[in-house]
């Protein structure tokens, strides 16, 4: 038979555990209160970034094949005085995407910072920092977190959507960098493994090139029946899927306007 000692013991382990198991439960409730306030924290200080470009931009109409599509001016003046490393613009037609875009001397910095240089973990629209923004690359790549407020690139997955991508004016990018202003017509979307080598921005030769191009159009989920060869510049946004297994990808040629 047990012991009224080692009962008692049992009993006082019993309480010592239940008392251990609540102490880690209110730990982990505070710890996802604090990164919950945070989260909403971060994302209302970078909607506050945004409007306030808003005065810093204007849209000119232009006529594309018989469409609409937008060419944007900015006011880079003004905001090259709140971030020295502003490099353009990018807008996309019935997504949230419309913002500044920076870059910086590595693809790491504007994923934990805004534009105002804070510590954010929504990050910024960045450059990749291989690229030339005044003098384009045959590829220009644009990254931008996936987040679930649906901010930054986290409205760019409606172009998965073919009803997304029935609409024309929807398959018109307006980016523009500090030396001209342009319009991009979406001729892919695609998703890839988390595990793809990075986009390449440069290619060796004309041949090089070309099989790349032919590679990311057969990757499309939709055929927008837009022709793109070695004489055109692509424009490239990036953004993580809903998952971290795969990414989510939109070339578009960059249009002589």
């Amino acid at each position: 038979m047990r012991s009224k000692h080692s009962e008692g013991k049992n009993l006082k382990f019993s309480h010592f555990i239940l008392w251990l198991f609540r102490l880690v439960c209110i730990g982990i409730m505070c710890y996802s209160g604090f990164k919950i306030y945070t989260w909403h924290k971060e994302n209302v200080e970078n909607d506050k970034l945004k409007n306030s470009f808003q005065n810093t931009i204007t849209e000119e109409k232009v006529i594309v094949d018989g469409r609409n599509a937008y060419k944007l001016n900015i006011d880079f003046e003004e905001l090259l005085k709140r971030n020295s490393e502003t490099v353009g613009w990018i807008k996309v037609n019935n997504t949230n995407i419309d913002y500044p875009i920076v870059r910086h001397n590595d693809n790491e910095y504007y994923l934990t910072h805004n534009f105002e240089n804070s510590y954010n973990s929504s990050g910024w629209i960045f450059l990749d920092y291989r690229n030339n923004s005044e003098i384009l690359d045959k590829n220009t790549i644009i990254y931008g977190h996936n987040r679930l407020n649906d901010s930054m690139f986290g409205t760019l997955k409606n172009a998965l959507d073919s009803s997304w991508c029935d609409n024309y004016e929807n398959r018109y990018i307006s980016f523009s960098t500090t030396t001209n202003n342009y319009v991009a017509q979406i001729f892919s979307i695609y998703k890839i493994d988390v595990n793809t080598l990075s986009v390449p921005n440069n290619f060796k030769d004309n041949e090089d090139y070309n099989k790349y191009l032919e590679d990311i159009t057969s990757k499309s989920y939709y055929n927008f029946e837009t022709t793109v060869d070695t004489s055109n510049n692509i424009l490239t946004l990036y953004t993580c899927g809903d998952n971290s297994n795969y990414r989510v990808i939109v070339h578009a040629k960059i249009l002589d306007i």
